[in-house]
């Protein structure tokens, strides 16, 4: 069947079963989907990546694992220089582009910044995640970071030994994501410390990391 018919029937569906949402003629409530995937023809590629312990920051291991983690990607001025409250409200931005509450579910925090690892820097990142996920921290949440490039330890060490040292704190690094991704990361692997991460993507990626190796083809979802 052609894509166009598939497509104009689907209309027509939705548009039938809003209205009788609207007239109260349905015999069952309406409740919010569990998968929260917003397509049933998608593009699907699935990569497993291995992150070292050298370079990551995870608080308490037995928290692992953690599954179907989505990805909010704050969007960042390319520069050394980032404050607090600019990364506090890009990552809020993140969550209004998905219709999240913050606090409500562990989400992962995709940072692809490559500035020079100065310290003050440092601490301007790890205090603009903080600043931005306070219901996250009220609720007991893990603080969930991913970045690009090897700043994980640093900026997880930074943000539990000087702003939420009662929360638990997931920092890793050497991996690329973007919106629309999904993540699992796996529990530590022992003696070498390594924890497995699946990165799932609804969009097909060029690149996913410089250590990223793929473990399955490409997958396309067509139900």
């Amino acid at each position: 069947m052609p894509s166009d018919i598939v497509m104009l029937d689907a209309s027509a569906l939705a548009d039938a079963i809003r209205a009788r949402i609207d007239r109260h003629a349905l015999p069952a409530g309406l409740h919010p989907a569990v998968e929260r995937i917003r397509a049933t023809v998608i593009g699907a590629s699935q990569f497993t990546v291995q992150v070292s312990g050298n370079t990551i920051a995870i608080s308490r291991p037995d928290m692992l694992p953690l599954h179907n983690l989505q990805v909010l990607y704050p969007r960042l001025l390319d520069r050394q220089e980032i404050r607090p409250d600019e990364l506090s409200a890009a990552i809020g931005r993140g969550f209004q582009r998905f219709d999240l509450t913050e606090g409500e579910q562990v989400v992962a925090i995709a940072i692809n910044w490559s500035g020079e690892p100065r310290y003050a820097v440092l601490r301007n990142l790890a205090a603009g995640i903080v600043q931005a996920l306070p219901q996250t921290i009220a609720a007991g949440l893990p603080i969930v970071v991913v970045f690009a490039n090897d700043f994980g330890k640093l900026i997880g060490g930074i943000m539990r030994e000087e702003f939420v040292s009662n929360t638990e704190v997931i920092s890793i690094d050497g991996i690329e994501l973007q919106e629309f991704d999904y993540i699992d990361i796996g529990a530590m692997l022992y003696p070498s410390q390594v924890v497995p991460v699946v990165v799932k993507s609804l969009v097909f990626p060029e690149v996913h990391g410089r250590r990223a190796e793929m473990a399955a083809d490409p997958l396309i979802a067509a139900r």
